[in-house]
């Protein structure tokens, strides 16, 4: 005997990252995040980086950032936890600061 079961997976299952005070952050979605595109942008700027030469620092000093994700994360739009990771060590910050709270 055959039986035709269909199985629904869900997905839409929140991963929360822990801050550094132990707390949930509610601000973090299926692994993607926004952080604080003007502060990003001031960094950068800061450094005397275009988007491209920061893209290569970072995979330079071994944090892999992309073109692409340098640039959707100055449009305000979300990146991934891995992403802002990267950024925040390469700047040598939190990613709370990068998300624009307060350390």
């Amino acid at each position: 005997m055959r039986h035709s079961a269909k199985t629904e997976l869900v997905t839409d299952i929140s991963l929360l990252a822990i801050t550094a005070d132990g707390q949930a952050d509610s601000h973090i979605k299926d692994g993607r995040m926004r952080i604080d595109a003007r502060y990003l942008k001031q960094l950068r700027r800061y450094r005397g980086l275009s988007q491209e030469r920061l893209s290569d620092g970072c995979i330079d000093a071994g944090h892999y950032v992309s073109l692409s994700s340098i640039k959707r994360a100055e449009a305000g739009k979300c990146i991934l936890y891995r992403t802002a990771g990267n950024l925040a060590r390469y700047f040598n910050i939190s990613v709370e600061s990068l998300m624009g709270k307060d350390d």
